[in-house]
């Protein structure tokens, strides 16, 4: 995956990504236009070519992890939230899942806390962060689509502090430009799920690119149970899987970007990190 050859970390890529619907779907599709073709051709032939060619396609297939809230028809409260630092204002309208009843008003006071983490510049404490674990890895792949430039050097870094200092400032400044936007702000779909005991959120990887615009997903039972800053960690970590960051499903690292920057989003609001943190889900 382009430059980051540290970027496995020994694990498994197929199931790393949420997909587009659309992507998805397409997935789906050619499952069962492959299982379609087998039956039609196996049952032609004493042959286990076919079975073989089919073991095959749908072993390299990944899993999809596709459901979408924000394709349903549900109703969200909408809300002007901006936050400024410096000469940067970052403004989102934030459209919040009416299903989250009396807390929306907590989903929104979240989504406030988030963006003035990020308005603030977390470059600093990112590279002392990655420079602090010795690593860094699941970098943003630099040949993954995004509408707008971003800095990266034409020679790609070859230390821990190079490497460190360029996803600082390829991260600020995806974040500058989604965020740095006339009112009423970018939109931003915040879908509501509830699953006791489940991830804290989940949002698709890229999902910018694709739509011009943020959707993440938050947990109603688990924001209700922890500090609105840390669930305001989250958010953040949820908003750059839409801008194209990404880990391993279900693995959490502190020495993986995204979890370097939403370390930095807590630190920030004060938030204490939670217990083993790398049992913790998004």
């Amino acid at each position: 995956m382009g430059d980051n050859k540290d970027k496995k970390d020994g694990l498994d890529l197929s199931d790393q990504v949420y997909y587009s619907p659309e992507i998805a779907e397409s997935i789906k599709t050619l499952r069962k236009i492959v299982d379609e073709i087998y039956e039609r051709e196996s049952a032609d032939t004493e042959s286990d070519a076919f079975k073989a060619w089919r073991h095959e396609v749908l072993g390299g297939l990944p899993e999809t992890k596709s459901v979408e809230a924000d394709e349903f028809e549900t109703l969200h409260e909408a809300f002007e939230l901006q936050a400024t630092a410096g000469n940067r204002t970052y403004r989102v309208h934030a459209h919040i899942d009416e299903a989250f009843g009396s807390d929306v008003g907590l989903v929104r006071d979240i989504i406030q806390l988030m963006l003035q983490g990020m308005v603030q510049s977390q470059a600093g404490c990112f590279v002392r962060h990655a420079l602090q674990h010795g690593r860094l890895t699941w970098r943003r792949d630099r040949n993954l689509d995004f509408p707008h430039p971003l800095p990266y050097q034409p020679r790609q870094p070859s230390d821990l502090e190079g490497r460190a200092v360029e996803e600082a400032a390829v991260l600020e400044a995806a974040i500058q430009w989604v965020m740095m936007r006339n009112a009423p702000g970018m939109n931003l779909r915040v879908n509501r799920y509830n699953i006791e005991g489940g991830s804290n959120g989940w949002a698709t990887v890229n999902f910018y690119h694709t739509r011009r615009r943020l959707s993440i997903n938050l947990n109603h039972w688990r924001l209700t149970r922890r500090p609105q800053a840390l669930t305001a960690s989250t958010a953040a970590h949820e908003l750059l899987h839409n801008l194209g960051w990404s880990h391993p499903d279900g693995v959490y690292r502190p020495w993986m970007a995204i979890e370097n920057y939403e370390h930095c989003i807590a630190e920030h609001s004060g938030a204490p990190l939670e217990e083993d943190h790398d049992q913790i889900l998004h």
